[in-house]
């Protein structure tokens, strides 16, 4: 689960997002909740999730078999939280990022041949992972991940207590998500952003939060940096864009077809995953672009050589990677590790409750 937020912010991400959860019109990034056995990761998605969208019983799911269980599993909650995600598949994942923009299931209605029944939802998404493998890059822009530390022993609650607890401050937390969610609301209209990232409303969503809370755009710049830090792992976890990292940076500079390309990059024995003809490269390198970008590779095209139907990939080295690796938190003393003098890559420098009873 690399590229996730630290332990010094990701209360206040979540915070943002269960308010930014009551905005039914702006698209919402996933929540990914990760972590080692051990670390309540489904009964924080459950307690998240209930804040926002209450259900009778622990509204927790398994991964779907396919698209048509997917689009009616998530057309009938507003918060889907599906729970130890092992891995995920390319449909999914095109399914996911639909599912958060906006989306339409189109099938067969029961019993009949001509007639069709129309899902359309636009969801919430929550999922609970150890480590749920690589994520393509679309489905990486569009994703919040917070790593839950494990809980000790003695820190460690039965379940009959734990829910008693969550019970008790749940009107609490409820009603705090609507306090913040309103000055959000208020502060909206004066917010403007320079430099959007690809869920531009959360984005807003955080950069009024912060501007309610003073704190000069903390959490909003936390999470440009997990995008570049996402962007960066999805193209180190591909075997394509590892090669072309490799490449460039020894040579500087490449240019030629996609064809030209793949004869260089091939390995002798290509996996499965491998993309097989330069078409499935070309589309490959798309996808992986902004993560080459945040590693140091600038990827352009254009045509040209012997023919003007030729069209060349261009890549080069523009400076060393841009991606962290921790996050960034905020530094009230400036310690010059930064050009801004107030951000510093650190560990914890905030404190999050300890039990439910805080709210």
């Amino acid at each position: 689960m690399a590229g996730s937020l630290g332990r010094a912010a990701w209360w206040r991400c979540v915070w943002g997002w269960m308010a930014a959860a009551f905005m039914p019109s702006i698209p919402h990034p996933i929540l990914m909740l990760g972590g080692e056995q051990g670390t309540g990761k489904t009964t924080a998605a459950w307690m998240v999730g209930n804040v926002v969208d209450p259900s009778p019983g622990d509204a927790v799911v398994s991964m779907p078999k396919g698209e048509q269980q997917w689009a009616s599993t998530a057309s009938n909650t507003w918060v889907v939280s599906v729970d130890n995600v092992s891995g995920i598949p390319g449909w999914w994942s095109d399914a996911l990022c639909r599912s958060v923009t906006g989306d339409a299931w189109v099938g067969r209605k029961l019993y009949t041949d001509s007639e069709v029944s129309v899902l359309r939802f636009k969801r919430c998404i929550i999922l609970t992972s150890i480590d749920a493998g690589a994520l393509r890059g679309d489905l990486g822009e569009r994703v919040l991940m917070v790593e839950l530390e494990l809980i000790g022993g003695s820190s460690r609650m039965s379940e009959r207590q734990l829910k008693q607890e969550y019970q008790e401050a749940h009107p609490h937390m409820f009603a705090q998500v609507l306090d913040e969610l309103a000055k959000v609301l208020a502060r909206l209209p004066e917010v403007n952003l320079p430099d959007k990232p690809r869920m531009a409303d959360f984005a807003e969503v955080l950069a009024a939060l912060d501007d309610v809370d003073d704190v000069d755009n903390r959490f909003l710049y936390l999470y440009h940096t997990q995008g570049r830090v996402i962007a960066g792992d999805v193209a180190e976890d591909s075997a394509v864009g590892a090669t072309i990292i490799k490449l460039i940076y020894e040579e500087n500079r490449w240019e030629g077809t996609a064809t030209e390309l793949l004869e260089r990059i091939a390995p002798d024995k290509p996996g499965k995953m491998w993309p097989q003809t330069p078409r499935a490269l070309s589309a490959e390198l798309k996808r992986l672009t902004p993560g080459l970008r945040v590693g140091g590779v600038e990827v352009s095209y254009q045509r040209g050589g012997t023919s003007a139907r030729r069209r060349l990939i261009i890549m080069e080295k523009k400076g060393d990677s841009d991606r962290p690796n921790r996050p960034i938190v905020h530094n009230p003393t400036g310690d010059g590790q930064n050009p801004n003098s107030e951000w510093t890559i650190a560990d914890d420098q905030e404190a999050i409750p300890d039990n439910l009873s805080d709210f």
